[in-house]
């Protein structure tokens, strides 16, 4: 197992793109993952909900995932998927800096705001998944698959933490303005690594 980790860490670091995407996945996965844990929190501490609220989020996050999904399926996203990845991740830290600023009268703002980042989600993710397996050579694909999510994995808990310490004093909202904010340097971050923003432009 230790002889695989470290030649897929060789090959992840061969592809410098995909290395360097890595650590802006981590880096979103740190700034994100605890504002997905705090959805219900959101619904029914900040906007004053109960339970029926929270579901309604958590229904349209899921019901825009899904949209999301059939839409790149039939559409099959741009030539450059870097064009599509970026855009998505962009609108997604748009969507929850606008949802971090709502009033506690907003709720069905942010339920609207909810279906639209799950909306947003697919063009990220399943073209991401999609790139990997473009670019990396078959015999390696499994074990840079299984190491590129590990570390974004391993980032999660670094922002989950910092949530359950300082949740209590700075409220939900706080999170989504902040994870907004990162996400949206993540974005600018993809821009700014020719790597990562060239990765898959056309020749020619």
């Amino acid at each position: 197992v230790w002889r695989d980790t470290k030649e897929g860490f060789r090959i992840l670091r061969s592809h410098r793109w995909l290395w360097e995407l890595c650590l802006i996945c981590a880096l979103f996965s740190v700034a994100f993952m605890p504002v997905a844990a705090l959805f219900p929190l959101m619904s029914m501490g900040y906007f004053g909900g109960d339970a029926s609220s929270a579901a309604v989020v958590e229904t349209l996050f899921s019901a825009g995932m899904l949209a999301g999904s059939v839409i790149l399926g039939i559409w099959g996203g741009t030539k450059d998927k870097m064009v599509a990845m970026i855009a998505s991740i962009m609108c997604l830290g748009s969507l929850l800096v606008i949802s971090g600023l709502l009033p506690p009268s907003g709720f069905w703002v942010f339920a609207g705001l909810s279906g639209l980042m799950g909306l947003s989600a697919p063009f990220f993710n399943s073209l991401f998944m999609a790139l990997i397996q473009e670019k990396v050579e078959p015999e390696y694909l499994g074990r840079v698959l299984g190491l590129s999510g590990s570390i974004m994995s391993l980032a999660s808990p670094v922002g989950l933490t910092a949530t359950a310490l300082l949740g209590d004093y700075t409220g939900p909202s706080f999170w989504f303005l902040v994870a907004g904010v990162v996400t949206i340097g993540c974005g600018f971050l993809a821009i700014a690594m020719p790597a990562v923003r060239n990765c898959d432009r056309p020749l020619g």
